[in-house]
């Protein structure tokens, strides 16, 4: 009896969360979709965490910095930075994909965006930094080249972090 009253407490579960109204039928299935669309969505979009402005900056700069100094395949002016911009575009809907159970709506939101700088949004800074990374990483073929290039990094931070860097967010505050 009680094996048959915790099947039925299984069974009905998902109605009783109303989950079954965010099931399709796998007929309205798309292929192309990454999670079909006959699959629950669970989203509670929690607030996501932050960073530091100072944080995000000095580091993605740093980043930055440290690339367009190396040369070789970023000697080229503007070539980083459009390589950058390339892949953060082409990674952009995926990014959104995957925190979708995030509350985004401060990346998208104008009048939120002139008094927060997006880059506080940890998990958009970490798809920057992933982004720069790929952008590194295309353009730093060797492994004793990206060695190197990660040792600079460090050391920039390091030298940052001691005397003291001069970093500010793009919002003006005031």
């Amino acid at each position: 009896r009680t094996s048959r009253r915790s099947s039925i407490i299984r069974s009905q579960l998902p109605m009783a969360l109303g989950l079954a109204a965010s099931v399709a039928s796998p007929a309205g299935a798309d292929a192309a979709s990454p999670t079909p669309d006959y699959m629950p969505t669970f989203r509670s979009l929690r607030a996501p965490p932050e960073i530091p402005v100072a944080t995000a900056v000095i580091l993605l700069r740093t980043t930055q910095e440290a690339a367009l100094d190396w040369g070789g395949p970023f000697s080229k002016p503007g070539s980083y930075q459009t390589s950058f911009n390339k892949k953060r575009t082409e990674n952009f809907a995926a990014f959104k994909e995957r925190y979708a159970n995030y509350d985004l709506t401060g990346l998208f939101n104008a009048s939120i965006l002139e008094t927060k700088d997006p880059r506080t949004n940890r998990l958009y800074f970490a798809f920057l930094n992933e982004v720069q990374f790929r952008t590194l990483q295309d353009g730093i073929k060797r492994p004793g080249d990206r060695d190197r290039f990660g040792r600079n990094v460090g050391d920039r931070l390091y030298q940052k972090i001691l005397k003291g860097d001069v970093v500010g967010p793009r919002i003006a505050q005031g």
